[in-house]
């Protein structure tokens, strides 16, 4: 089985459309993942806001790493992100994710996203279907 400092290596490497997005995981835990994006202005939607996809993918990836450290590769079931604030002013989303149960098909994450000011942004719940093959 992988090292947590291993899955976070992977990650970072192997999860091209985070990569793309400049999602880096920065800290992982059996069960526990946190990651960050850095705000680009291709990111910013009509009202000079972060576009909520940013929000639900930086979401998505960093449940996903929270996910992986039981040891299988996953894959998102479901996600359900609840947008608290917009991100007005900030340079940075930061996302915090926690394994709430891990089962034998499905792995439940919940997810926090705050701005670099520690505002919190976003909250949510993401699924992750365990496919059972090790990483």
């Amino acid at each position: 089985m992988l090292t947590c400092e291993e899955i976070r290596n992977m990650r970072n490497k192997e999860n091209i459309f985070a990569v793309f997005l400049g999602i880096q995981t920065t800290k992982i835990t059996p069960g526990y993942a946190e990651g960050e994006m850095v705000i680009k202005e291709e990111f910013m939607n009509i009202i000079s806001s972060v576009h909520g996809g940013c929000y639900f993918t930086l979401a998505d990836s960093i449940g996903g790493a929270a996910a992986a450290t039981h040891g299988y590769k996953i894959s998102t079931a479901s996600g359900d992100l609840n947008f608290l604030r917009p991100a007005l002013d900030s340079k940075k989303l930061v996302c915090k994710a926690e394994v709430l149960k891990a089962g034998k098909r499905l792995i439940v994450s919940e997810v926090k996203i705050y701005d670099e000011k520690d505002r919190l942004l976003a909250a949510g719940v993401y699924n992750y279907a365990n496919l059972g093959t090790p990483l």
